[in-house]
């Protein structure tokens, strides 16, 4: 495994960092092991900015889903949401 996955989930309009997975010393590590200070779920107070999530269908013609919802966050707080009827969002890490 290289690199680390991480799982959000947003509860009770916070956004959190329910728990990363990666390796250390070539051996898969759970949360804990990783950020043994944090308690999971940790809420995402260091996060800024717009989350887009993908609802509707992809179309690859297009490269837009037909259905999206944007949730704005500050310092780990959902302060707004909005939907989009169509939208064009990068579907990976690197915006390909």
């Amino acid at each position: 495994m290289v690199g680390y996955i991480a799982k959000w989930e947003i509860s009770g309009s916070k956004l959190f960092l329910a728990e990363i997975e990666g390796a250390i010393d070539g051996k898969t590590a759970k949360s804990e092991e990783i950020l043994p200070k944090f308690e999971f779920p940790q809420h995402a107070d260091w996060y800024t900015g717009k989350i887009f999530l993908g609802v509707g269908d992809y179309e690859s013609s297009s490269k837009k889903f037909t259905a999206v919802i944007c949730f704005q966050v500050a310092k780990g707080n959902v302060t707004k949401m909005v939907f989009f009827d169509e939208l064009a969002i990068p579907i990976s890490w690197n915006g390909e």
